[in-house]
């Protein structure tokens, strides 16, 4: 009986420590990181978020335990990166999130001939001007749905940077499917100056 118990008592002194070990190392790594496409309130006055990761929309619902276990320092706003846990795949039980602030462009892709990353042509609001953006992808589900000359938004963990950015898409909607001639005379143009060309 004696070696009974001492069995057992070592058998739960190291799930304790197991599970010790697992909440605190690693606890930096989260299952799920997306960016949020639009918030709302269910009937139940709890918070819905809509996300977006490559090119899949999910949905989680923050609870109120949620709330005071994993509490965020500001409201949640459509375009911030989300990064959250969940426990056995749930959408409704967080375990734990992150809110960070996230960026996004928007324009016309392309892909140049003889090279395999995509671009996106690009308007800048305040001045009209056009600019080229360098995507980069390390998941080939961001521009999935997305073909030659359609309007995209891509999001990304960082802002845009230098008269020649590049920018690492973590996901990405078709905005706009192109239609006819995608790019006018002026837009083929503007790439060529870049040293580019249009891949048909």
């Amino acid at each position: 009986m004696k070696k009974f118990c001492f069995v057992l008592g070592a058998l739960l002194l190291v799930i304790l420590a197991t599970w010790g070990i697992c909440e605190t190392v690693g606890s930096d790594y989260y299952n799920y990181a997306g960016y949020i496409i639009d918030v709302s309130e269910n009937q139940n006055g709890e918070t819905v978020l809509v996300t977006l990761s490559g090119n899949v929309e999910s949905e989680f619902i923050v609870k109120w335990y949620t709330k005071k276990s994993a509490p965020v320092k500001q409201p949640f706003r459509v375009g911030d990166r989300i990064l959250l846990s969940t426990t056995h795949f749930s959408n409704q039980n967080i375990k734990k999130l992150k809110i960070q602030v996230g960026y996004s462009s928007e324009g016309k892709l392309f892909y140049a001939e003889g090279l395999d990353t995509p671009f996106v042509l690009a308007t800048a609001r305040e001045t009209g001007e056009m600019y080229l953006i360098n995507v980069i992808t390390h998941n080939d589900s961001v521009l999935d749905d997305a073909k030659k000359g359609d309007t995209v938004r891509l999001y990304h963990a960082f802002p845009l940077s230098g008269s020649a950015p590049t920018v690492i898409a973590e996901a990405g909607l078709v905005l706009e499917q192109a239609v006819g001639d995608a790019f006018t005379a002026k837009e083929i143009a503007f790439v060529e100056s870049k040293g580019y060309s249009v891949e048909e």
